[in-house]
């Protein structure tokens, strides 16, 4: 198995001169309220599709929809240029109405920025 080290986006001091730092990533964790599981996958992807434009200018990069095999939450995980267009984008209407849109299907969301750190594949891969 080989492993690739990757800049961090906020770690600065981990950038070797000359790297570009990484996306800003967010992983986002849906629990949907009883009975609404279907529904929420169903409206979040609807969601993407509605504010792909308006986000990419703000400068989304694009995100990654997993559904947890036991239906419990939806994950998103979502990139950002950098953690300022992530932050101009959350004040924006067009995302605050997406808040309200979905917040009658979810029972919480958990929220946390991630940095890459490494990836790894087999060797010869």
């Amino acid at each position: 198995m080989t492993a690739r080290s990757l800049p961090a986006d906020t770690g600065r001091s981990r950038l070797h001169p000359g790297e570009a730092p990484s996306p800003y990533t967010m992983v986002n964790i849906f629990t949907p309220t009883d009975g609404t599981a279907d529904r929420l996958l169903d409206m979040q992807m609807q969601e993407i599709t509605r504010l792909s434009e308006a986000a990419g200018e703000a400068g989304w990069l694009g995100n990654e929809v997993y559904w947890a095999s036991d239906s419990s939450c939806l994950v998103i995980v979502t990139r950002f240029t950098d953690a300022a267009a992530a932050a101009n984008w959350r004040a924006t209407p067009d995302f605050a109405a997406h808040l309200e849109r979905i917040a009658p299907l979810v029972a919480r969301v958990h929220s946390i920025p991630v940095e890459l750190i490494a990836t790894h594949s087999p060797q010869g891969g």
